[in-house]
């Protein structure tokens, strides 16, 4: 997991709101934290979802679902064996 072609390019996401003409109706959010992201999940504004919303998700690296990690250990091994 730590090949350059695993690396997430520095974009400013949020900025493609405004790139496609949301930036005077949609929100942007940014969440680091759980405890951020439940309290936003959880905003009764934010569930009314009267314009488009755009939340830019920051998580650990190497942070993926149980089954994702699973699969790519499994390829490992297979691609490992075959070389």
């Amino acid at each position: 997991m730590d090949a350059t072609y695993n690396d997430i390019a520095q974009w400013d996401f949020k900025g493609l709101v405004d790139v496609f003409g949301g930036s005077k109706t949609a929100k942007k959010f940014t969440v680091k934290t759980k405890d951020e992201l439940e309290k936003l999940l959880t905003d009764a504004e934010f569930n009314a979802a009267k314009s488009l919303q755009f939340v830019e998700l920051y998580m650990e690296k190497k942070d993926a679902p149980r089954a994702l990690v699973t699969t790519a250990a499994a390829s490992a091994r297979v691609n490992k064996r075959t070389e």
